[in-house]
């Protein structure tokens, strides 16, 4: 546990010092709390309480996942540091969790803070304060950091076991299907759906599942793998 949180310490430093990937990611968070409240009371109509918020922070936190996993797993693995953390006694498995839970940890807060933001704006445009219901606050809670997690493991996993050339491919796949959601998603019909228990407890179960599949994947890392990576 201590050189669990050893790693999750010095992860987050890494991300926290790279101010641009912050930043940016940040700005993103906002400007998307801000586009879904403008469309949401485009008529001047309060944020209905079941609205999708949750598909915001969904969004908005694979999207961070994705930004700052790319920083801890391809960046390393380019530039070549990961070699000295090859070196250390600390198992893979640990190393993975812990580049992880690192990335969890913002995504999570930003998707939380665009959410805010949302609900803050449709406030000042209407004069009327929505609060989402029980289900979409758990969701924005627990559900979304569990699937945050199972991106970023799976983009991780995928990260130390592949070759370079692949990594680059993987990243576009990744990054595409996402930034199209960002800008794509819309209120449409999902802004008249309910998002009750029953949602919260299905994809909750998912989210769970998926986790599960992508930490028993990452028991096939090794690290004689990971060093004929290397470029």
């Amino acid at each position: 546990m201590t050189r669990l949180r050893s790693i999750v310490v010095k992860e987050l430093k890494e991300i926290l010092a790279n101010r641009y990937s912050v930043l940016v990611s940040a700005a993103l968070s906002l400007f998307f709390g801000v586009m879904f409240a403008i469309q949401a009371t485009g008529r001047g109509s309060p944020i209905p309480q079941q609205m999708p918020i949750f598909l915001l922070s969904s969004i908005v936190g694979l999207f961070i996942s994705y930004t700052f996993a790319s920083q801890l797993f391809y960046r390393e693995k380019l530039s070549g540091t990961i070699e000295t953390l090859l070196c250390s006694p600390i198992s893979l498995r640990t190393l993975w969790a812990g580049k992880v839970i690192a990335v969890v940890l913002p995504a999570s807060l930003l998707a939380l803070a665009a959410s805010l933001v949302t609900i803050v704006i449709g406030a000042v445009r209407t004069g009327h304060v929505t609060i989402p219901s029980g289900p979409v606050i758990c969701h924005i809670l627990l559900v979304v950091p569990l699937f945050n997690a199972t991106l970023a493991g799976l983009f991780g996993f995928a990260q130390m076991l592949l070759g370079m050339r692949e990594n680059r491919l993987i990243g576009i796949l990744f990054f595409i299907p996402l930034f199209a959601a960002l800008y794509g998603f819309g209120l449409g019909p999902a802004g008249h759906a309910t998002y009750g228990w029953s949602s919260f407890l299905i994809l909750g179960a998912i989210a769970v599942a998926l986790l599960g599949l992508v930490g028993v994947l990452s028991r096939f890392l090794s690290r004689e793998r990971i060093v004929t990576t290397l470029p």
